[in-house]
């Protein structure tokens, strides 16, 4: 067996595909950290098998064409280290725009949901999944990195009879509910909307970083907006 090993590593060179191997694994180490995205860059991250096939293609040549193995072995080497610099930094940055990634996919809604931190006051009253009766359905989803804040907002129309369904919900989960006027002018927060109803759910105080959640019903438009924000 010993001297299999030894005619196949003298032979048939194999570290073009040995390295090939490691790159595979690596890149199926950072496909699946950016799958669990909410929104995964799938086709920006494709790009980082590029390594393991050039390393492959490599091997495939170098053993066709019967290369000496020290000249095997330098190429080798030498595109190890600069498709391992690329991929690093390559990853860096697929990574960092996927972790700053305003999403407003629909698709994604769900994975956005199951992603922001579920307080008590958020769950059973944010819905799990976009209703079958949405319509002009609007969705936002922004992750917190670093410093940054994480905002997750959901809106859209629908029928009266759900409106009402939803109000009459809202104000026996609700911490706070009324008029946008009022609670913006007794809580001296932000611009508020003439004709909207809030539903409040939860706000820690803070004006310029904080935790804050609420519903609003504009019942002229047959709209419902979902709002939740950490800073």
């Amino acid at each position: 067996m010993k001297e299999l090993v030894k005619k196949l590593w003298k032979e048939w060179a194999v570290l073009p595909f040995l390295m090939a191997v490691f790159a595979l694994i690596c890149f199926l180490l950072v496909f699946a950290m950016m799958m669990s995205m909410v929104e995964p860059p799938v086709a920006r991250t494709m790009v980082l098998l590029l390594p393991a096939l050039i390393l492959a293609g490599f091997g495939v040549l170098a053993n066709l064409l019967h290369f000496p193995l020290g000249v095997i072995w330098g190429v080798t080497i030498l595109l190890t280290v600069v498709l391992g610099v690329w991929g690093f930094r390559k990853t860096f940055f697929v990574a960092l725009e996927a972790f700053t990634t305003t999403t407003t996919d629909i698709r994604y809604y769900e994975r956005a949901y199951d992603s922001i931190d579920h307080e008590e006051y958020l769950d059973g009253i944010f819905p799990e999944e976009i209703p079958e009766n949405a319509k002009n359905v609007e969705f936002l989803y922004y992750p917190q990195f670093l410093q940054g804040g994480e905002v997750f907002e959901l809106s859209f129309t629908t029928d009266e009879e759900s409106l009402a369904v939803w109000d009459e919900f809202l104000r026996e989960h609700a911490e706070w509910s009324g008029p946008d006027t009022e609670w913006c002018e007794l809580n001296d927060y932000g611009r508020s909307e003439e004709g909207v109803t809030r539903y409040h759910l939860y706000w820690d105080g803070g004006y310029n970083h904080g935790e804050i959640g609420y519903v609003q019903i504009t019942p002229s438009e047959n709209l419902i907006r979902f709002y939740y924000s950490h800073w």
